[in-house]
């Protein structure tokens, strides 16, 4: 069912640090990074905002640090490569959006994302 208006706006850009600078920027072309959020309104009141990471033209999750490397949520990537298919208009050499989490070398897990709460304790 289509619903013209559902009130739901998305807004990206403000920084949080204009130079980010991580050993997996290095691997990219341009390594100049930014950190930035990802806000989602409903009815103009923010009910959801997440940091991500610009680099090379790329708007990527920000990576935590695992016992074997990098690691961001599958749930993350979706969310991040649908900004960073909106925020762009066509990607210079049209590779996928894997191939770049691939060159950042991060490992894709498949775990609870968002976390709005640390858990319910019984």
């Amino acid at each position: 069912m289509y619903i013209p208006d559902v009130s739901i706006t998305i807004a990206w850009g403000l920084e949080w640090r204009e130079n980010y600078q991580a050993d997996w920027c290095d691997k990219f072309p341009d390594p100049h990074a930014s950190g930035g959020f990802v806000d989602v309104f409903f009815n103009n009141a923010l009910v959801f905002r997440v940091a991500y990471v610009w680099v090379d033209g790329t708007f990527f999750p920000l990576p935590r640090h695992a016992k074997e490397g990098l690691e961001v949520s599958k749930r993350a990537c979706a969310f991040m490569e649908l900004i960073d298919s909106i925020g762009r208009s066509v990607r210079r050499d049209y590779h996928k959006y894997e191939d770049d989490l691939r060159l950042a070398g991060f490992t894709v897990v498949n775990d609870e994302w968002p976390k709005f709460f640390g858990g319910l304790e019984e």
